[in-house]
């Protein structure tokens, strides 16, 4: 049971878990149990598909179920939560990387948030050692508005000056999280208009392309 602990914790502080509990989001479903819902299905996941007799490491990634905690109804529908069981919708999601606390912890209070979830492919999944930031960047003359899309906003901004070289690499991987909003709940629309899902993992700057 210690090591379990000790493994979860790691897992949760790996993946931006162990802060959730002191995100805030400008959406009223996201209180404190919600909170707790998300922390406890990801620890679940994390001991059933990696501690369980039997487990595989792959299944981390693949699985298409975990368990069914009060209120995650909200984020994956009432037909998903059945038994005590969430069962992802086919096609939608899968493994670690599906849960709605893993989406939730890498967005904005807002909204889906590109960056933060190509930088989960980058920094925490494929361990690249991402450079910090470009010191004084100016955004002032990147024009964006309140229609413009999550992607458009940050497709716009990537184009500053002094960004556009990181960008180019973070975020395409971030772009294939865009059906899911800032809770994690699934979507194929923002702004009343269908969202672009496309992305890719480009080459690592000069490193060579991955398979």
């Amino acid at each position: 049971s210690a090591f379990r602990e000790r493994v979860t914790d790691f897992m949760a502080h790996w993946l931006g878990l162990d802060h959730l509990a002191e995100t805030e989001k400008q959406d009223p479903a996201f209180d404190g149990a919600m909170k707790g819902a998300m922390t406890s299905e990801f620890r679940a996941f994390v001991a059933d598909r990696l501690l369980a007799d039997g487990a595989r490491f792959a299944d981390l990634f693949t699985a298409t179920e975990s368990r069914s905690f009060a209120g995650l109804d909200k984020i994956y529908g009432p037909a998903a939560v059945a038994g005590g069981r969430v069962t992802f919708e086919a096609g939608k999601r899968r493994g670690l990387i599906g849960l709605s606390g893993v989406l939730a912890a890498h967005a904005s209070p807002t909204a889906s948030d590109p960056v933060q979830r190509g930088m989960l492919v980058r920094l925490k999944l494929l361990c690249e050692p991402m450079p910090p930031p470009a010191d004084g960047v100016d955004f002032g003359k990147v024009m964006t508005n309140e229609g413009m899309q999550t992607r458009e906003r940050f497709e716009a901004l990537a184009k500053t000056e002094g960004c556009t070289a990181c960008h180019m690499v973070i975020n395409p991987p971030g772009y294939l999280f865009e059906e899911f909003d800032h809770l994690g709940r699934f979507r194929t629309s923002e702004k009343g208009r269908p969202i672009d899902v496309s992305g890719s993992i480009p080459p690592f700057f000069d490193a060579e392309p991955y398979p």
